[in-house]
């Protein structure tokens, strides 16, 4: 190659851009970002117009407004202030409950939302909100405690008499279908999952956890775990069913998370020392699993990998109970507590990290970058793993280069060299230390070009560029 070597002195706006694009280079290239990013919570509480701290349930209505449940009534989050339904005279509008069951609120339709407040279950019409008290009408004279949607668009829930706990579904929205009732303990623990076929998994402390259809068949029965409760046995035990149809249970026995194969009739550990017993799990829309502890949070990707967001929540707000969670249309995860919200993103990440090194804040600071024809990246690290890095982004895989030199080992020629230029027709790359310095990048050589005038005596090496005609342009200080 017939390379000519052509040096302005930049002055005026024309240094001032060479200059700013060099630092904007340093900045961007030369630090060190995490492997995972780590999100940014953000807390909503009752300074922000929230009417009372402690959050039980969340919803979403099809204008994307939000929706909360407390221990006083309900609240409208319209990204900037909150309106208040409440038997309060001074909210803005009327809501006839108080204490809104934890994970409760269930929208049915666009502009109509369920909610279970003070046991009893209530419609409440977003467009006019005018509200409906469901719980006669279904026949249910009991107590409220679990309250799911199918993806199928039917309604389950389970209510209690004290005596006996009942699990039925509509599937109309008004008509009850009561599926199986069996006995109440001294305590009304319960939970309810419904599984892609429409079909229910019901946890009870008495019977342990149970699978019916719709019609009241029993298809299996199977106690996974027990806690002694005051004295009492217990078989109870959370549960949750994720898009793929795998039946998660969240032990009361243990600090862990099991996953149950009905077929063979095993559960296998998938977490174990969790932060505490888990309480509560959701399912992302990158099908990442979430689970939450009184005061932690886990979440478990789908390639299997935990990850621990506990820190990044109390970062944001300092709490002692986590009630539920929800995923938002933004990609927003709203975490309700019981001293406030808080939300964070959980967008898929649109970067790949390369030449890590965990934990080190300053570890491959790197200086230039440029991609050969087959699409490899090469980035030069000044720090930490010092040379010129090959990144094969198909597999993954990166490697350092060993450059050999006709005056010293290439790796040694390379100090000080900041920017770097490819040349497709030789398959090498080009760069400018105190000379002009070729490396062929398919034998792994680099060549120092000697009799360029331009580069006699104190040379500070700026960005250059290869012109279409072999040519490059550069400036020097």
């Amino acid at each position: 190659m017939n390379t000519k070597v052509r040096s302005f002195g930049f002055i005026s706006h024309t240094l001032a851009r060479w200059r700013l694009l060099l630092m904007l280079g340093c900045w961007l290239f030369s630090k060190t970002l995490p492997a995972q990013p780590v999100p940014a919570a953000a807390a909503l509480t009752a300074e922000q117009g929230l009417n009372f701290r402690n959050v039980a349930a969340i919803g979403q209505d099809g204008q994307g407004l939000m929706w909360f449940g407390t221990q006083l009534g309900l609240n409208r989050y319209d990204g900037y202030r909150f309106t208040q339904f409440s038997g309060n005279a001074q909210a803005g509008h009327f809501f006839p409950g108080d204490e809104i069951l934890d994970n409760s609120l269930v929208f049915v339709s666009d502009t109509i939302f369920w909610v279970v407040a003070d046991g009893l279950l209530y419609a409440v019409n977003t467009a006019d909100f005018s509200v409906e008290h469901l719980s006669a009408e279904a026949g249910i004279n009991g107590q409220i405690w679990q309250l799911r949607r199918a993806a199928n668009g039917t309604i389950w829930l389970v209510w209690d008499t004290g005596e006996e706990q009942h699990l039925c579904y509509t599937a109309n929205g008004s008509h009850f279908v009561e599926v199986a009732a069996v006995p109440r303990l001294r305590r009304e623990f319960t939970s309810l999952a419904i599984d892609t076929s429409g079909n229910a998994w019901w946890s009870t402390s008495t019977r342990g956890v149970q699978h019916y259809t719709p019609d009241g068949r029993l298809l299996s029965e199977v106690k996974l775990d027990s806690f002694v409760w005051y004295g009492t046995t217990m078989f109870f035990t959370p549960l949750m069913v994720d898009s793929r149809n795998r039946l998660f249970v969240l032990p009361k026995s243990t600090r862990q998370i099991w996953q149950y194969f009905p077929e063979e009739k095993r559960t296998q550990v998938i977490a174990r020392d969790m932060p505490g017993l888990a309480y509560y799990a959701l399912e992302d829309r990158q099908g990442n699993l979430w689970f939450a502890t009184k005061t932690g949070l886990m979440r478990w990707d789908t390639e299997g990998r935990w990850a621990d967001y506990s820190a990044v929540l109390h970062k944001a707000l300092q709490f002692s109970d986590i009630h539920d969670l929800f995923e938002d249309r933004t990609h927003l995860l709203w975490v309700a507590t019981d001293n406030g919200l808080v939300k964070m993103p959980i967008q898929p990440h649109l970067f790949q990290n390369y030449l890590m090194q965990p934990g080190v804040a300053w570890g491959n600071a790197t200086r230039g970058m440029f991609e050969d024809t087959s699409g490899r990246m090469y980035v030069f690290c000044e720090g930490g793993e010092w040379g010129l890095h090959r990144i094969d982004p198909k597999s993954g895989v990166s490697s350092l280069l060993h450059l050999g030199g006709n005056e010293k080992l290439g790796s040694l020629l390379l100090d000080q060299a900041k920017h770097f230029v490819y040349d497709p027709a030789e398959n090498a790359a080009w760069t400018l230390t105190d000379r002009l310095i070729k490396i062929d990048l398919s034998e792994l050589q680099c060549t120092t070009m000697k009799g360029i005038p331009v580069l006699d005596g104190k040379f500070s090496p700026n960005p250059f560029i290869l012109l279409k005609n072999g040519d490059f342009l550069l400036g020097s200080t």
